[in-house]
Order: structure tokens, then sequence, then C-alpha cells
């Protein structure tokens, strides 16, 4: 939807001053999610989100912080369920439907940080070359995170990453596949910080450790940096930088992100992402050689 220089104006307005003079709490954000995926190998993915989160404790919607931070800077505790319908198709497999539920919670004792995540689903792909024939997929994720605040808007965190999925023939007549267990641990900062007269910059800083086993094990490393910057406290752009180098090839590769976001209202906010990954595969592992992702998420706070 297209708005007017004026209406755009108009929000403008109504938002700075109705989040100027908010002293509110909330304990409840619900979010929704739309999301796009298409891959070079022609893979593509379309994904309808919802969830919401529930905090321990109320956080305040305080005008001299970052909208989207506040449960960061104040350290609220939260449980989150969320919800999906992802459409899937490949070169190998017809299109399908995906239904991942995920189940998660950030919680912060004084200066430590623990988090949890667990998310799972199930799908029968059936085969593009012979549609009598199909696998059945069953997929699994667990996370497990432990940080600490090193300042009082710096933390740095640890997490431990299990994803196995396992690709199970549902005829005899079919190739049996190894189940694929990728463990990835991962050592990242998360920072907070003004430059003064109501600007912020959010600083993202991660390294990544990632082993894949199937028949083989390949063992690969990513780095990447992420930045977002607040002129206002109720919206901000972002950008980001990853590497991915190691053995398996198809993950190689740079990726980068730009986004924005902005907070209609102290309770009701809109962002955007786009993520491009350029894989440095030749043409006999092109499978993977890159895709771009889109995604568009709305959120109220109750």
């Amino acid at each position: 939807m297209k708005l007017s220089k004026l209406s755009i104006l108009c929000i403008a307005m109504l938002t700075c001053s109705s989040y100027a003079h908010s002293n509110e709490t909330y304990t409840i954000e619900a979010g929704f999610q739309y999301a796009k995926l298409s891959g070079d190998d022609s893979t593509s993915e379309k994904t309808t989100g919802f969830g919401g989160t529930y905090y321990l404790k109320p956080v305040v919607l305080d005008s001299s912080q970052p909208y989207a931070e506040l449960d960061f800077i104040q350290r609220a505790s939260g449980i989150t369920i969320t919800y999906a319908k992802v459409s899937l198709e490949n070169t190998t497999f017809t299109k399908t439907t995906i239904s991942p539920l995920g189940l998660s919670g950030n919680f912060y004792f004084d200066n430590f940080i623990i988090g949890l995540n667990n998310e799972s689903w199930s799908k029968i792909s059936i085969l593009k070359v012979n549609t009598n024939y199909s696998y059945k997929t069953d997929r699994k994720i667990s996370e497990y995170n432990l940080g600490y605040f090193v300042t009082p808007n710096t933390s740095v965190n640890f997490s431990k990453r299990n994803d196995i999925y396992t690709d199970t023939p549902t005829s005899a007549l079919l190739d049996l596949y190894n189940p694929t267990k990728i463990k990835t641990n991962s050592l990242y900062s998360h920072t907070v910080t003004t430059t003064g007269d109501g600007k912020y910059i959010v600083l993202d800083l991660n390294y990544d450790k990632i082993q894949t086993d199937q028949d083989t094990s390949e063992k690969n490393k990513e780095y990447g940096v992420k930045i977002r910057y607040y002129p206002e406290n109720n919206y901000f752009v972002k950008g980001g930088y990853f590497s991915n180098t190691g053995e398996k090839v198809s993950d190689k590769g740079k990726s980068t992100l730009i986004g924005a976001g902005y907070a209609i209202n102290p309770r009701l906010s809109i962002s955007i992402t786009y993520y491009n990954f350029n894989g440095s595969v030749n043409s006999v592992f092109s499978e993977n050689s890159g895709y771009k992702f889109t995604s568009i998420t709305a959120g109220y706070r109750f």
C-alpha cells in the first residue's frame, strides 16, 4: 500500500507525539510474518507465521529507549510460542506444506541470561520424477543459550544448537539415507548504545562453528556483523554482512542484509528485511549457489 507524503507526515507526527508521552506497560507481544525465499536452484518457500511472547514482568513503553530493544534493556524474561505454514518446492520434490511449531524462552537472572528454543515439524515429500514414491521428513531443532552482561547494555553469549532431520523412504524401492545432524556452537554479542540526542546504535557480532554429519563430517565457520541505527527511538534502519567458509561447499559464501523498522505508535510496529546469500560454488555444485529472502513483520503489544 502506498501512502501520500501528507499521510506519511501525519502518521509520523502522531507517532512522535504518542510515543513521547507514553508511560504505559505491556506483558504480551503478538506478531505476524510473511516471508518468501527463492533459490538459484528453483527452490521456493513461502511462509505465513504467527507468534506471541508473554513477559514475566510488565515492560515499560519507555520513550527514551529504542522500541525494539525494550525487553533487553529492561531485562524482561519472556516465553514465546510460534506457529507457521510454510509452502515448499524444489527440483526434487513437489510442492508441500509444513507447519513448524516452536517454543522458546529468554530468562534474566541479575547479569546472567539463559535461553531455550525448540522447534519441530514433519512432512511427506513426493518425488517429482515419480509421484507414486515419497519420503517422510522429520526435523527437530533444539538450542540452548547462556549469556552475561559485561556492561549494563552489552551481553556476551554462547549458544549450542542441534538440528536433526531424517528422510525415511515410504517404499523399500527407494534409497535409505542416514540422518543429517547439524551442530552449531556460537559466540555472539549484543550491544545497545546511545550516540546522544535520542539516537541509538545496536551492534551484533557473531562467530559460529558448524559441523554437518551424514555420510561424512564437514566443518564450516561463519562470522558476521549486524548494525541497527535508530535516528529516533521509534524507527531504525539496519544492515549486515556474513561470511561462511569451510568443507561444506554448498554453505560457503557471502551474505548481506538490509532492512528497516517503524513503530506506528508505542504498541504497533512493522519491519521489513531483505537477505541475499551468494554462494562461492562452481557449476558442479550449483544446487545451492544462492538465494534471496524477504520478510515483512508486524507486531502489537498488549
